[in-house]
């Protein structure tokens, strides 16, 4: 996994506001929409764990 702070950073700002949506929402409506975060919770974290372990093209240089 390359150095990518910004993109760390990103995601784990993602990640705080995402579980802050979802205690919420479980705080307001309960139980029945619970599942469908979950799953799109899911989703998300399969989706960063792909990013941050494929390798990205090296830049060209900015001289």
């Amino acid at each position: 996994m390359k150095e990518r702070p910004i993109l760390i950073s990103a995601i784990i700002l993602t990640l705080i506001v995402e579980l802050i949506l979802m205690v919420l929402v479980y705080n307001k409506i309960g139980v029945e929409r619970l599942p469908t975060q979950i799953g799109r919770l899911t989703i998300q974290l399969i989706l960063i764990f792909w990013v941050l372990s494929t390798k990205s093209p090296d830049a060209p240089s900015m001289r």
